[in-house]
């Protein structure tokens, strides 16, 4: 009995199980885990010797304000048209977005010319990818995508984030569109990562459990000091693991 309930008492954190067999429920944990990290002795912040981020002035401001004095700090007069003396004044400058961040609307025209040898119209060509009458840019694309895969924002909170910055009035269906666009890009560069990972002397591969749209599913993982490719598949993980464990005698799952 008592080691049955061990064995029911199993999870990620007191067995080698991988976390995806925890569920949705996380397990509790039985007692408060202490830190393992010792006292270094130094103070708290910046160390000597780092190197930190900081502000520098901008050579030539996008915009200057003047303040002038009121009045005159000694006798109180009035200093309308009075000299100004430049060397001994102060400036100090202030980095800030704008106070409103609008789109741009660039409008490409496809000129027509009428030739006078033969009286032939002739129409210009359209830059690629303009192909609609009205659509966003590629500017706008790569801050959708920018949002949802590298900053993991959920595809409606990143439209607010677009129309709270731009007021632009974008759809979840057109963001994912876009995020699709750009996954199909990347096609040829997957495979080339994958054949670089097939000829590779020393591949290390792992896996671990994940919610993936929802439901539990496993993200896999192959890389080298320089490349890293990963993949996921969803339901228990059997079959990753297979994948994950014949790549690395075959070096073809990857």
């Amino acid at each position: 009995m008592a080691e049955l309930r061990a064995r029911l008492g199993q999870n990620s954190r007191n067995s080698s199980k991988p976390p995806s067999s925890d569920g949705y429920g996380k397990p509790s944990a039985n007692k408060k885990k202490r830190s393992l990290r010792k006292r270094s002795g130094r103070k708290p912040g910046g160390q000597s010797g780092h190197q930190g981020a900081h502000l520098e002035r901008a050579e030539v401001p996008d915009a200057q304000v003047p303040h002038e004095p009121e009045a005159c700090a000694g006798c109180g007069g009035d200093l309308a048209g009075a000299e100004r003396v430049g060397d001994r004044e102060e400036s100090r400058q202030v980095f800030d977005l704008p106070e409103e961040i609008a789109l741009r609307v660039i409008e490409h025209v496809a000129v027509c010319r009428l030739c006078d040898g033969c009286g032939q119209l002739t129409a210009g060509s359209f830059p690629q990818g303009v192909v609609a009458p009205v659509q966003y840019g590629p500017g706008m694309h790569a801050l959708g995508v920018y949002l949802h895969v590298f900053q993991h924002l959920p595809y409606d909170r990143a439209r607010q984030v677009i129309l709270d910055l731009t007021a632009a009035e974008l759809s979840t269906g057109t963001l994912k569109a876009w995020v699709d666009q750009a996954a199909a890009g990347l096609t040829e560069f997957d495979e080339q990562l994958r054949q670089l990972l097939r000829t590779a002397a020393v591949v290390n591969f792992d896996e671990t459990g994940a919610r993936i749209a929802g439901r539990l599913g496993w993200v896999h993982s192959a890389s080298t000091e320089q490349l890293t490719r990963y993949s996921y598949t969803a339901g228990s993980g059997r079959a990753g693991r297979v994948s994950t464990r014949r790549g690395c005698r075959r070096r073809a799952a990857y």
